[in-house]
């Protein structure tokens, strides 16, 4: 009986693939370093131009909050002063022995004010899902 081991030598023209990917507003270090070897400041121009791009970004983030906030707090106390109007209205018809008018008048503000608050409830709803 013969024991041979053979030993498979590797083959050496084999070829091993790299793949990377790198995203961003600032390129991948290594060609930040051949920017900065065509002219020296070229890398550092470029992160402050990220940097300044990023806080552009962020204000104009912040300024649209602030509008879409203060418009929502607009339409509230719209609301608000609306319904006073109209409950006084109510009160005011009733008041004045007119029963009737003030119970049609009252109903159809409260459907109607009842509806506004379900139907923009529902439209936040379908806004975030």
């Amino acid at each position: 009986m013969d024991n041979k081991v053979t030993h498979k030598q590797p083959n050496p023209q084999q070829t091993q693939i790299i793949s990377a990917e790198f995203s961003g507003p600032i390129p991948h270090p290594s060609t930040l370093k051949e920017y900065e070897e065509i002219k020296e400041g070229f890398a550092d121009r470029i992160i402050s131009m990220a940097e300044r791009q990023q806080k552009h970004h962020h204000s104009i983030q912040k300024i649209a909050l602030k509008e879409a906030s203060d418009k929502e707090k607009r339409g509230q106390h719209y609301a608000l002063g609306l319904s006073v109007l109209l409950i006084s209205c109510t009160t005011g018809l009733i008041a004045l022995g007119h029963d009737i008018a003030g119970g049609i008048f009252g109903g159809s503000t409260l459907l109607g004010l009842a509806y506004l608050f379900i139907n923009n409830r529902q439209r936040k709803k379908k806004k975030t899902t």
